[in-house]
């Protein structure tokens, strides 16, 4: 008998346990979950009022598009340039459709001469078979990094990263588009992006990340006519296509957001022949870069003859650990024939009674960058 009143004994208290154990058991979960939320309101920052009426801002511009688009041609035409960081942001996203165009493996680098509109051109012109399409490389970008970023590269994988980025560069070009009947030209506001070797057969190379990601970061903002700001004509003979290009530059080593543009101008009659100038901002368009004989530069045999060369430093991998998904620049090089200071742009502006917004007096200021005298030391 005592060995069986123990079991039930036993039993009875293992039965109290586990129905303590099953009214607890909710409680307890809710005290984790409880634990969880305060853990992740500890871990992700809140937006001060200042960030969300920044965010607030951005969202209500960028449901405001000023732009003409041209039907026949899908080029937009704009009429001045942002210059605000609210402006700027709210263009970026409005033009995520007119990120620059990848061309694919194994195409032409090189494609001046115009034909029938095919998948880079851009022209939807409703099947119409009189727009041709050529393309001109206008800006060539080069890629180098620190030996003590090299070392922070995953052993199993950096010979393979470093060797590409010492024998690739990636080219920059203009989508030119040609009436065949009329003869009219037209150039278009999304730029086209081709990865190609230093050396070798003059094709195009396959896109790797995190190329892939910065040049998705540089959008067609829109082609600026300067002689007929209301539609596409024969009277427009100099247009500009103007580049935004959204970057991460590490500043006391934490990445901050740069915007910065290209201005690719055209001049001509003749679509075969035309007068092509860049002009390039740096460092969130504090430094204005012009690039002298653009139409005449040979393709780059090695990354000190880009025109524009950055030193990167990788700063987010993929799940597996190895391979680079986002980068940031630490310092960027222009090879240009003379730079200057937007705060000297503006003074010039204010001497001719140009008052407000620079972005409004983009001819002026294009015109005064190009004439500026040569600067025998450049920007850094």
């Amino acid at each position: 008998m005592p060995r069986v009143s123990s079991r039930i004994v036993l039993a009875f208290v293992g039965l109290i346990a586990g129905i303590g154990l099953l009214v607890a058991l909710p409680r307890l979960r809710s005290s984790r979950w409880a634990d969880t939320q305060r853990s992740t309101r500890l871990q992700i920052p809140t937006k001060t009022q200042e960030e969300i009426a920044e965010e607030q801002a951005i969202e209500h511009a960028a449901t405001i598009d000023e732009s003409e688009y041209a039907q026949g041609l899908g080029i937009r035409y704009i009429k001045r340039v942002p210059t605000s960081k609210v402006a700027l942001e709210a263009a970026f996203r409005q033009r995520s459709a007119d990120a620059a165009l990848m061309l694919s493996e194994s195409e032409p680098l090189l494609r001046a001469r115009f034909s029938p509109t095919s998948t880079y051109a851009q022209g939807k012109n409703d099947g119409s078979p009189r727009m041709l399409a050529s393309r001109r490389p206008v800006l060539s970008i080069g890629l180098e990094m620190r030996d003590s970023d090299i070392a922070a590269i995953p052993w199993i994988s950096r010979s393979t990263i470093v060797n590409y980025i010492r024998a690739h560069y990636v080219s920059l070009q203009a989508n030119i588009l040609k009436d065949a009947v009329s003869g009219d030209w037209f150039i278009h506001h999304r730029p086209i992006a081709a990865v190609a070797k230093f050396s070798g057969v003059p094709l195009t190379q396959a896109f790797v990340s995190p190329i892939t990601e910065t040049v998705g970061d540089i959008r067609g903002l829109g082609t600026y006519l300067h002689s007929d700001k209301k539609q596409a004509s024969p009277n427009a003979i100099e247009q500009t296509a103007v580049w935004l290009f959204r970057s991460l530059r590490i500043d006391s080593n934490v990445p901050t957001v740069h915007y910065d543009y290209a201005f690719v101008r055209m001049e001509g009659v003749d679509p075969n022949a035309l007068s092509i100038q860049v002009i390039l901002t740096t460092n969130n368009r504090s430094e204005w870069h012009f690039l002298a004989d653009v139409e005449s530069a040979k393709p780059p045999s090695r990354s000190s003859d880009t025109q524009t060369l950055g030193t990167i430093h990788f700063i987010e991998y993929a799940s597996d650990g190895l391979h680079p998904k986002k980068s940031a620049t630490r310092s960027v090089r222009i090879k240009a024939h003379h730079s200057i200071m937007l705060s000297e742009i503006i003074d010039h502006l204010t001497s001719q009674s140009l008052v407000g917004d620079w972005g409004e007096h983009l001819p002026e200021i294009l015109d005064y960058v190009a004439a500026t005298p040569s600067n025998p030391k450049n920007l850094p």
